[in-house]
C-alpha cells in the first residue's frame, strides 16, 4: 500500500484519501489544498496494511473512493475518526446486488490490457474523460492488475469489513458501481446517502481537497 502525504504542515485536522483501484495522486493534482487541513493519501491496495496516524491531530475524517471503501474499512477499524465518508462504492465490492457482479470483476481481470483500460477509464469519467486523460495515473497496466487479482483475494477469501463510515456518497451516473447498488447496500447498513450529479469519477467538479470532506 502506498502512502502520500499531499499536504503536511502539522494542521490540527487530518484528511485520509483512500483513492481507487488503479490510482495515484496524479488525477487530483487539481485540487486546492486548505490552510488547517493535512492531507494524507493511499493508494495501490495489492498488500493492506494499518495506517498509524500521528499523534498531532486533533481530528481524523476519512473519504474513501470505489475500492478504496473496502481497503479503508478492513485496515482502520481501530482508527477514531471525526467523519467519514463512502464516495461511490461499498463493502461488498464484488457482489451481484451490492457491488460489481462477480463475472464482471473477473472479466476485467482477464481482459484488462491499455485497450482495456481505455475503454474502462471512458466509462468511469463520461463527461470528464478528456480531463482524465491529461492527468491519468502513473501506473502501468500490469500494476494496475496485480492490484486488481489481489482485491478480488481479498475481497472474496475474507469477512466482509465492518462498517466504520457514517455517510455515503453515490453518483447518479455512476457506470462502476451502479447507484442501485450503492443504495442497496447502504440502506441495509442504515447510513444516509447523498446523491450528487456526475460519473464515478467526478472529482473536476472539485475545487479543492476541503471539498472531499462533503460537508
Amino acid at each position: 500500500m502506498e502512502k502520500l502525504w499531499i499536504n503536511r504542515q502539522s494542521s490540527a485536522e487530518l484528511l485520509l484519501f483512500f483513492n481507487g483501484w488503479g490510482m495515484d495522486e496524479k488525477p487530483f493534482r487539481h485540487l486546492d489544498g486548505c490552510p488547517g487541513l493535512d492531507v494524507l493519501m493511499l493508494y495501490d491496495y495489492t498488500e493492506l496494511e494499518k495506517v498509524e496516524i500521528p499523534a498531532v491531530y486533533e481530528s481524523v475524517h476519512l473519504t474513501a473512493w470505489s475500492l478504496g471503501v473496502f481497503a479503508a474499512a478492513k485496515v482502520l477499524q481501530d482508527v477514531e475518526l471525526s467523519g467519514s465518508v463512502a464516495v461511490n462504492g461499498t463493502l461488498r465490492p464484488v457482489d451481484e446486488g451490492e457491488g460489481i457482479a462477480p463475472a464482471v470483476f473477473q472479466a476485467s481481470i482477464d481482459s484488462w490490457s491499455e485497450a482495456a483500460a481505455m475503454k474502462f477509464n471512458r466509462r468511469m469519467c463520461l463527461e470528464h474523460h478528456d480531463f482524465f486523460k491529461n492527468s491519468p495515473p502513473g501506473r502501468s497496466v500490469k500494476s494496475q492488475k496485480n492490484e486488481l487479482i489481489a482485491l478480488r483475494e481479498q475481497i472474496l477469501n475474507g469477512p466482509v469489513p465492518e462498517n466504520i463510515f457514517q455517510e455515503a456518497v453515490i453518483s447518479l451516473n455512476d457506470r462502476i458501481f451502479t447507484r442501485h447498488a450503492q443504495e442497496t447496500h447502504w440502506r441495509k447498513a442504515r447510513i444516509p446517502v447523498m446523491i450528487i450529479d456526475g460519473p464515478h469519477y467526478f472529482f473536476p467538479a472539485l475545487k479543492s481537497w476541503k471539498d472531499m470532506l462533503f460537508r
